[in-house]
């Protein structure tokens, strides 16, 4: 329009021309008629005198140019349009029109014109091309067909332009489409709507809609959506057609159209109960069923289509949660229910799959699990009580399935893993099996997975990873389908057996080693006499090799070549088998296999059988031929000791009767000099004397009393006696002693009277002897202890002292004859070394004991005596401190 304008501007401008030169017609009055329509243009008007400079310009020349009238006022004409430049420097484009004024005389005084400023017409001109070339380019590359039409008189739009899908389509040229009708001159099969329906929609110039189908050159049917536009072009009434194939889109919605009523036959007949819902104002209308839920309801479903989830399940809020979050999250949702029918009364356990089908539908489907439930509740109580029967079994038993996972096991082989039964299901055996077993477990389940029972033994792993042995019995589970479905096993505990079946093996290894290395000839025969083992001392001891004699009776042949020497000792080999025999050991002489003698000593047992029967014999034989010559000598030597020991007792009797005499002779003379007056010097070596004499007195009464005893004279009257008043006789006799040297004697007796079966005067001996030794090896200041206590059974004496004490090595020695210590010889303490072995001699003859502890030297020593006891009435069967000491 703004063209269309500025082309009348300038038409008319150039009549005013025209006139001007053909009519002469005022200057002024043209001048006139010239700012009118510089006005009505937008134009800024101007004057020039005949120099070419401005005398004159209009106030518009400020919003065109930026400068205001008086500041070009006298600038030259010229050199102010060649800028074409704005004062702020911007560009534009001016269109100039203007005319000389002549004056009366007829010569020019100057020119009068005006610039309009075109700078947004030409951007137009320029932005109007550059579109239509856009335009042809899309026109031209639009995947739709394009038609431009003109309409003639009797309606037919003939084709005037065409693109080149449109000529694609038809395979022909521009030159052979144009003029044709847009839909009278094609094989169009059929048009929606129809021809009247579309002519009348772009008569009343409003887009129409149409969908035609028609023959392509190639023989196909094509299907194609026009939407058609009523235009101007040139004058006349004209259309701009779109047609898109949718060829492709006809098919696919046929196919969807065949699909929803082969689905709609699937809904209506599928076994499975199923409802409709739409979403309709926020909540969900029952819109359809199908046969399987109406036969469910008993056909009492119908009155129910229209109505709301929310009039339906006002009740059951969770019915309509579910609804609505399928809805809302368009995911499946599945969930078990347990739903009363109003339809029926009847309460069914329903599993519910809710799905969304687009755009606003939601499809329930109901699966009636009722009689499943039931089962279920049946076969858990069954599982139960099979549950309760398996864990009160002694085993442990596990259920795999067929991946070898567990699934089931009891309590006991919870126990037997040390886990839980949460930690354990769905774990496969690599899980509690240790690794030495792993490829055994997997190889005994390939055995399942073909049938066969499996029988083995597997280390298997508690939770702290400790291995234990198990004997696993397995039995494979097959379905009716003679598939495999798993394992059932049975798991006992072996630890223990196969430790002490290792430790059997060990101890079998190490007897028939032992056997084998033996010192001693060890032999196994069966009943027939055969040798089934024959150790190295065998071999050493007969000559004859293991290899020889196995398998065969005949060595027996070999060691007695005797027949009847051989016949003797089988039947007394026999009797000892019947038990006629009280003796088990026999002695016989065997013949070596280098002919060499020897003395076997026998000793044999029957060995039997798993069914009690006398299965062999065990024969171990010591050679005794040294023995038994070793055994002569030491008879002979025996009997030459005894004859020595007799003759030592006789001359120690009749030494000491016979030194008696003189002794006696010898003492009364030295009694009568001591009566005497002597002086200080002979006194002392009268006491010497007199305290040589007691001394060989005493050693002649010891020697006395140690014959006696061993040759069994020593007269004992045994009877019952009070060892508390004996003891303390002893104690009161040897007291001033003690206190002459300085020691203390302390006696317990508190328990009153301690009977014992003993003779009074050996007792008091034995009491008076090791009280005499405490006194003589303790120092001064010392102490020593004594106490009398009663046992069940026994009477004892307890005796300890501070003294110097006893070496261990020297205990054992102390009781022999004439024997002293180191210690003692070095104090040149008195004794002549046999009061202790008269002390054991006379325990010995009365069945009594004595026991002697010292912690060493110098740390005391403590002799313990007992003897036979009658209990004292009321007494406890209690034992004293002293023999816990000991």
């Amino acid at each position: 329009s703004i063209r269309d304008e500025d082309t009348a501007l300038k038409r008319e401008n150039e009549g005013l021309r025209r006139r001007l030169q053909e009519e002469s017609i005022d200057s002024r009055s043209l001048i006139t008629q010239f700012d009118d329509l510089a006005a009505e243009s937008g134009a800024w008007v101007w004057r020039i005198d005949i120099d070419g400079r401005y005398t004159f310009a209009s106030e518009l020349v400020e919003e065109i140019l930026g400068y205001k009238p008086e500041e070009i006022l006298g600038r030259p004409f010229l050199g102010l349009r060649n800028r074409n430049v704005r004062k702020d420097g911007a560009t534009v484009i001016l269109e100039t029109t203007g005319f000389p004024i002549i004056s009366a005389d007829g010569e020019i005084t100057g020119y009068y014109g005006g610039d309009r400023d075109v700078t947004l017409f030409v951007q137009a001109e320029k932005a109007k091309q550059e579109s239509e070339a856009i335009f042809h380019h899309i026109f031209d590359e639009l995947g739709d067909a394009v038609y431009v039409t003109l309409w003639d008189e009797d309606g037919t739009r003939r084709i005037v332009e065409a693109n080149k899908e449109a000529l694609r389509r038809v395979r022909g040229r521009r030159e052979d489409l144009m003029g044709k009708g847009l839909l009278r001159d094609f094989p169009i099969r059929r048009i929606e709507p129809d021809l009247g329906i579309i002519k009348n929609t772009l008569d009343c110039g409003e887009t129409a809609r149409y969908v035609i189908n028609k023959t392509c050159p190639d023989g196909k049917d094509r299907w194609e959506e026009v939407v058609e536009v009523p235009i101007t072009h040139g004058g006349r009434k004209a259309s701009l057609a779109v047609n898109r194939d949718i060829t492709e889109q006809k098919r696919l919605e046929d196919e969807l159209r065949a699909g929803r009523e082969q689905w709609r036959v699937q809904y209506k007949g599928s076994p499975l109960p199923t409802l409709t819902w739409q979403h309709i104002d926020g909540d969900f209308e029952l819109i359809d069923y199908n046969d399987a839920l109406e036969e469910m309801v008993e056909g009492k479903i119908a009155p129910f289509l229209g109505r709301k989830a929310s009039d339906m399940y006002s009740d059951r809020p969770e019915i309509i949660a579910g609804i609505k979050e399928c809805y809302e999250t368009h995911r499946t949702l599945q969930g078990e229910i347990e739903h009363r029918f109003v339809t029926t009364g009847e309460t069914l356990t329903l599993w519910v799959t809710t799905g969304f089908l687009p755009p606003d539908r939601i499809l329930v489907y109901l699966s009636d699990i009722s009689a499943r439930k039931r089962m279920e509740r049946d076969l858990l109580a069954a599982n139960k009580d099979l549950q309760r029967i398996l864990d009160v079994m002694g085993e442990g038993v596990v259920v795999l399935n067929a991946e070898g996972k567990m699934t089931r096991l009891n309590e006991k082989a919870c126990e037997l893993f040390g886990r839980s039964e949460a930690e354990l299901l769905g774990n496969d055996y690599s899980f509690w099996t240790h690794p030495d077993s792993c490829e055994l477990m997997a190889s005994e389940q390939r055995k399942r997975k073909r049938g066969e029972r499996s029988v083995y033994e597997a280390r298997l792993l508690r939770s702290d990873r400790k291995a234990f042995w198990a004997k696993i019995i397995a039995v494979p589970v097959i379905g009716n389908d003679a598939e495999f479905q798993g394992s059932v096993g049975c798991l006992q505990d072996i630890t223990q057996e196969k430790h002490a079946l290792e430790e059997l093996r060990k101890l079998h290894d190490f007897n028939e080693q032992l056997i084998k290395t033996a010192s001693v000839w060890i032999n196994v025969t069966d009943m027939d006499g055969r040798i089934v083992l024959w150790n190295d001392e065998a071999e050493e001891i007969s000559g004859y090799s293991r290899q020889e004699v196995l398998g065969s009776d005949k060595v027996w042949e070999w060691l007695y070549p005797d027949a009847e020497y051989r016949a003797e000792i089988w039947r007394g080999q026999h009797e000892i088998g019947r038990g006629k025999s009280g003796s088990e050991r026999i002695e016989t002489a065997i013949c070596r296999k280098d002919g060499a003698e020897r003395i076997i000593q026998w000793y044999g047992r029957q060995l039997y059988g798993a069914q009690g029967k006398p299965d062999g014999w065990v024969i171990v034989g010591h050679d005794v031929t040294e023995t038994k010559h070793n055994l002569q000598r030491l008879q002979d030597y025996a009997a030459q000791v005894a004859e020595l020991s007799r003759e030592k007792t006789r001359f120690l009797s009749v030494a000491s009767h016979e030194l008696r005499t003189p002794l006696t002779i010898i003492r009364g003379f030295i009694d009568l000099m001591s009566e005497e007056n002597l002086g200080s010097d002979q006194r002392e070596k009268v006491e010497r004397i007199q305290g040589q004499l007691d001394r060989f007195t005493e050693l002649l009464d010891d020697l006395l009393s140690v014959s006696r005893i061993d040759s069994g004279e020593s007269n004992l009257s045994l009877g019952l006696i009070d060892l508390s008043a004996i003891t303390r006789r002893c104690v009161d006799l040897l007291a001033a002693q003690a206190a002459d040297k300085g020691i203390t004697v302390g006696l317990d007796d508190e328990q009153g009277p301690v009977i014992a079966h003993s003779d009074t005067s050996a007792v008091m001996q034995i009491v008076t002897n090791i009280l005499l030794n405490a006194i003589s090896y303790t120092h001064s200041g010392g102490r020593i202890q004594v106490s009398v206590s009663r046992l069940p059974s026994k009477a004892q004496i307890l005796i300890s002292d501070t003294g110097i004490g006893i070496c261990e090595a020297e205990q054992q020695l102390i009781f022999n004859e004439f024997h002293r210590t180191d210690r003692a010889r070095k104090m040149k303490a008195g004794g002549n070394g046999l009061g202790l072995a008269i002390v054991k001699r006379l325990l010995d003859d009365m069945n009594g004991q004595i026991w002697v502890r010292s912690e060493g030297e110098n740390k005391g020593t403590t002799v313990l005596i007992t003897l036979p006891a009658v209990p004292h009435e009321g007494s406890g069967d209690e034992r004293p401190k002293a023999d816990s000491d000991l």
